[in-house]
C-alpha cells in the first residue's frame, strides 16, 4: 500500500519565544524540522512527503529542506490560518495513488520507524489509527485556584502523532468540516465527531511535542547523542 506523509510545519510557535519559528530552531546545527523528517525518509513504504510551511517563507524553508535531503522528492504547501487548514491544503496534494495518509507534527522529532510501520500496518486494517501514551500524573480539576475534583486517569491517554488514516476517509471528513466551518484540535477528533471509529496504538511517552523552552532543552539533551540519519532512501 502506498503511504503519503503530511508534516505540519506552518505554525508560528508562539509559546516558544525566539526570533525564528520553533520548527527551524537548530539543535546540533540542524533545524528541528530536519530531525522530524529523518525517520520518514528511511521507510520504503512511504512514497510521498508533503511539508506545510509558512506561506511567506515557503521558498526559503523549502530550499533548506531540499538541500538537506537532496535525494528525496518533497511537495511543499503553504500553511493555512489554522493547522486544520494546512492539513486540508496538503491533502489536496496527496497522490491519487495514495492509500494511507500519516499526519505528523513538525515539532515532534522522536517518533520511531517501528511506530510508523506499525501505524501503517494497522491502518490498512482499520482505516484510522493514532499512537497514544498513558497519562501518568494525577489530574485535578481546578476552579478559581481551588481543586474541584480529582479525575480518574484509568482511561485517559495522550494523543500523539503521526495519526494515520485511509486517504479517502480523512479527505472526506476534512471536506465536510470545511463545508460546515467546524474546527477540531486534531484529525482524530474530527473523525470521532463524524461517527467513525479511531483505533489506537499504545506507545511510550518519548514521542513528545516540543512546545515550550523546557521541551526544547530536553530535546537538545536527547539529540546530543544522536547523529543524522546515515542514509536517506530515495523514491
Amino acid at each position: 500500500m502506498k503511504t503519503s506523509v503530511i508534516i505540519t510545519a506552518g505554525g508560528k510557535g508562539s509559546r516558544l519565544p525566539a526570533d525564528q519559528k520553533k520548527q527551524f530552531l537548530e539543535i546540533k546545527s540542524r533545524p528541528l524540522i530536519f530531525w522530524t523528517i529523518d525517520p520518514f525518509t528511511m521507510l520504503d513504504s512511504i512514497t510521498q512527503i508533503i511539508v506545510t510551511l509558512p506561506a511567506d517563507e515557503l521558498d526559503h524553508y523549502g530550499s533548506m529542506i531540499i538541500a538537506e535531503f537532496s535525494d528525496i522528492n518533497f511537495t511543499f504547501v503553504a500553511g493555512g490560518e489554522e493547522r486544520q487548514d494546512s492539513v486540508y491544503n496538503a491533502l489536496l496534494k496527496c497522490s491519487e495513488k495514495t492509500d494511507i495518509v500519516l499526519i505528523h507534527d513538525g515539532v515532534r522529532p522522536f517518533v520511531s520507524t517501528g511506530t510508523i510501520s506499525q501505524l501503517i500496518a494497522l491502518t490498512a486494517q482499520y482505516q484510522a489509527v493514532i499512537p497514544i501514551s498513558p497519562v501518568k500524573d494525577t489530574l485535578k480539576k481546578v476552579d478559581n485556584e481551588l481543586i474541584v475534583s480529582t479525575i480518574a486517569r484509568d482511561h485517559l491517554f495522550n494523543a500523539l502523532t503521526p495519526q494515520a488514516f485511509s486517504r479517502d476517509l480523512i479527505r472526506k471528513c476534512h471536506e465536510q468540516a470545511r463545508e460546515e466551518k467546524k474546527y477540531f484540535t486534531d484529525d482524530a477528533g474530527m473523525l470521532e465527531h463524524y461517527g467513525y471509529d479511531v483505533h489506537t496504538l499504545l506507545t511510550g511517552d518519548n514521542n513528545f511535542k516540543i512546545t515550550d523552552p523546557e521541551d526544547f532543552e530536553l530535546a537538545k539533551i536527547i539529540l546530543s547523542n544522536r547523529g543524522k540519519a546515515n542514509e536517506n532512501k530515495s523514491y
